[in-house]
């Protein structure tokens, strides 16, 4: 009897695992490229990571997703696509959403948080043991902070793989294959192997620091406005940028950046302005960041050319996070545009 007990105990050890957590079969999921705006045609469950890929015919259907309107089960829901993507593999360690196991996974663009969310759902076990720097390397991605060293190496290396590439599908097939040997490599060395990728990411992101750090650039903090001077030929990138906001006081609660380039020699007096959201502030649904308030950048640009007297526009180098701007050289001061700014926007207030 005790033998039999002993050997039925073994076999749910082998089943289950030492701390009795189901032992499941490896995932047997594929990749398929959607561009942008289509259609994906399955009657297989499918998984959408970061892009949200139309897919009527699909059953079943799970999003990972930080867009807007997502529908991205609370469960797995984190800041990036990416993280949602780690938290399904843990998620299928509990012997939950076993019925995507074998899903065609999905996306419609390239970029360091949607390459990340892919690989992590078609390799989700080895993905797991590097799960703190894929978050972080999605982070930098996505909205540019200073999450660490190595994420923001990461996020350069793959973004440099799309420049060889002019099909966003072609630097997938490029990208998924080279991952698991960079980010070996990430772990062992801290990215050597891939250094050609992101050293001229890096130096920049590194000497914009040092002109923040030596006061060449000056970030100022007003309320929610942080206040950005920077070089009228240089644009401090955004890892500089929020790295500096972290570590300034009030820093962290800005909900607007305001970007004031000052004109060179003969053009004293006269300034160009940008006025961009925080790096995260473009996913209105958010797990462990503050949100941030919208911003109608069309009639804010409008409100703001008649309280100034000058011309602002929609739109900016920002991306997802710009705002607006003015494209001349203006002659109104700072300290101006900052209390139009609150009297024009809630969100600067």
């Amino acid at each position: 009897m005790v033998v039999l007990c002993t050997a039925l105990s073994l076999c749910y050890m082998l089943l289950t695992g030492i701390e009795g957590a189901a032992i499941l079969p490896p995932v047997h999921r594929s990749f398929a490229f959607v561009p942008y705006g289509q259609s994906a045609d399955t009657c297989s469950a499918a998984i959408s990571c970061d892009g949200k890929v139309a897919c009527p015919s699909a059953s079943p259907l799970l999003e990972l997703s930080h867009w807007t309107d997502n529908t991205t089960p609370d469960d797995l829901y984190a800041d990036t696509s990416t993280e949602c993507a780690l938290r399904l593999a843990d998620a299928r360690q509990r012997g939950l959403f076993t019925a995507f196991d074998n899903a065609l996974v999905l996306n419609n663009h390239y970029d360091t948080d949607g390459v990340l969310s892919v690989w992590t759902c078609l390799d989700p076990e080895r993905a797991r043991t590097h799960a703190g720097l894929l978050a972080e390397a999605a982070a930098a991605g996505d909205f540019g902070e200073w999450s660490s060293e190595q994420g923001i190496k990461l996020d350069a290396a793959i973004e440099s793989i799309a420049d060889a590439y002019p099909e966003d599908a072609d630097a997938y097939a490029a990208a998924l294959d080279a991952l698991p040997a960079m980010l070996d490599d990430f772990a062992a060395t801290g990215g050597d192997g891939s250094e050609a990728l992101w050293r001229d990411a890096w130096a920049r992101a590194c000497e914009d620091w040092d002109d923040l750090s030596h006061g060449r650039s000056k970030l100022t903090v007003d309320g929610a406005v942080a206040v950005l001077h920077e070089p009228a030929d240089r644009r401090i990138t955004a890892p500089a940028l929020q790295r500096k906001l972290a570590e300034t006081e009030g820093g962290a609660q800005c909900t607007r950046v305001l970007r004031v380039s000052v004109a060179g020699e003969g053009s004293e007096g006269l300034a160009r302005y940008e006025l961009e959201k925080p790096g995260h502030g473009w996913v209105q649904r958010l797990v462990t960041r503050m949100p941030i308030p919208g911003a109608s950048g069309s009639a804010l640009a409008a409100d703001l050319s008649d309280a100034l007297g000058c011309e602002w526009q929609k739109g900016g180098k920002g991306g997802l996070v710009a705002v607006c701007y003015t494209k001349q050289l203006v002659g109104v001061g700072v300290d101006e545009v900052v209390r139009a700014l609150r009297e024009c926007d809630p969100g600067a207030r």
